[in-house]
């Protein structure tokens, strides 16, 4: 539901499972996804810390697949709430914790992440390539969803860049993806 982005449906759901949560693994599961709805509604400061707590136990635990997805979680706060530079750091961590983990999702959302921060601070040739390695890495993937968001972010970047007719082909196959069935997707979100 959040990722859908109905976030009061979400949390009416978060509730429930985190009443029945039997174990402290399974808690702390719901808290990571509390944090998450936070996220998507706004609440930066309270996510954000959240953030920082799961990041800290999954450094502990050596866990960097956790860690590169945390990152990218915090790196999307931190843009939304207007830290760039804190952004682009995060992500920039996340890219690196999920190259070490040998997760290839985690890289790819990363690298969308680092394409979304560029191009709002106006390094659109650097935003063009994170986005094409992105691609790249959903190409071939069951991810339809970051296939779909890959070309869409390309196709941002492309425009802004003034390569018109490029950019609408990235838009024409984004359209595609994202309106297949959703019970392709998979996504991270």
């Amino acid at each position: 539901m959040r990722s859908l982005g109905d976030v009061a449906e979400a949390r009416r759901y978060w509730a429930v499972g985190r009443k029945v949560a039997a174990t402290k693994e399974v808690r702390e599961r719901f808290d990571l996804e509390g944090a998450l709805i936070e996220r998507a509604a706004g609440d930066f400061g309270p996510c954000m810390k959240k953030l920082r707590r799961h990041l800290a136990r999954f450094r502990r635990e050596k866990d960097w697949a956790g860690a590169g997805y945390v990152l990218w979680a915090l790196g999307g706060a931190l843009r939304f709430a207007g830290d760039l530079a804190g952004s682009r750091r995060a992500f920039l961590e996340s890219l690196a914790l999920s190259r070490r983990a040998g997760d290839s999702s985690g890289q790819a959302y990363a690298l969308f992440g680092l394409g979304g921060v560029t191009r709002i601070q106006g390094r659109f040739a650097e935003a063009e390539g994170y986005y094409s390695r992105a691609l790249r890495a959903m190409a071939g993937t069951e991810d339809v969803f970051g296939q779909a968001y890959a070309h869409c972010g390309l196709a941002n970047v492309i425009r802004q860049r003034g390569r018109l007719s490029e950019a609408e082909r990235h838009y024409l196959q984004a359209h595609k993806l994202y309106t297949e069935s959703p019970t392709r997707w998979t996504w991270r979100m």
